[in-house]
């Protein structure tokens, strides 16, 4: 059983959680308009939410902003081009894991 405690930090990162999901669906947007500086934060976010999405039950979350963190390193390397295609594969996973988050 979850302790009222744990819980309630889980609502609380999961009502952050969804307000950095949209800034990053946001960043993605700019970043496949051609904004080089909106690619570098969406690439840190998705690192950021990564990092902690796990860690507060939103494995789904972090399994996308993980793919969006490892695709756009890739773009910046120069190893991956930032075409329209690759921008809506990556907001298509992020909105497939953001149906985690209306559970929550």
């Amino acid at each position: 059983m979850v302790s009222d405690k744990v819980q309630r930090a889980r609502q609380s990162y999961g009502a952050r959680l969804s307000e950095r999901v949209a800034s990053l669906a946001e960043l993605l947007a700019r970043a496949k308009a051609g904004d080089a500086s909106a690619l570098e934060d969406a690439q840190r976010l998705a690192h950021r939410i990564y990092g902690s999405a796990g860690t507060f039950g939103f494995a789904m979350v972090g399994k996308a902003a993980r793919v969006i963190d490892e695709q756009l390193l890739r773009v910046q390397a120069g190893e991956l081009p930032a075409g329209r295609e690759l921008y809506e594969s990556l907001t298509a996973e992020l909105e497939r894991a953001g149906s985690e988050l209306a559970g929550s």
